[in-house]
């Protein structure tokens, strides 16, 4: 075991302002999940009462738009959780916010796989399948 890396009062504002980015990113994929589930479920309902494919539609494009920026949100808290271990260690430079030298730690496919967006988009998607199909099926 290293011993810890005795941090400056700069390195520790620097690593005040990387968790306050990491928040902020935590904080709109909540958001995007919260209004994600409110247009989805909206128009998934709308369509299954009133029998109108389209509406469904409309709702599993809604779900794959805000399910692209809960990924992308989730990727760039990653992000900034790569530049915060390598900061506190004091290995970047002081207040810099720059993300680019871990984008390859972080690649697309694993924040799509990552359970917080495959167990909330999967079964949301599910639903509007449902919803989609039962809108096909009635009678108009």
């Amino acid at each position: 075991m290293s011993a810890p890396v005795q941090l400056t009062d700069d390195q520790r504002k620097h690593l005040d302002f990387i968790q306050s980015s990491i928040a902020r990113m935590s904080s709109s994929s909540t958001t995007v999940k919260g209004w994600g589930i409110t247009v989805s479920m909206t128009a998934f309902g709308l369509a299954a009462a009133g029998a109108i494919p389209l509406v469904s539609v409309l709702g599993l494009t809604a779900m794959a738009f805000f399910g692209f920026l809960d990924c992308r949100y989730l990727r760039e808290e990653r992000l900034f959780r790569e530049l915060y271990n390598d900061a506190r260690q004091g290995l970047v430079e002081t207040y810099s916010m720059d993300r680019s030298a871990y984008l390859g730690r972080c690649r697309w496919p694993a924040v799509v796989r990552s359970w917080s967006i495959t167990s909330f988009y999967v079964p949301l998607a599910l639903v509007g399948g449902a919803s989609l199909t039962w809108s096909l099926v009635q009678p108009v």
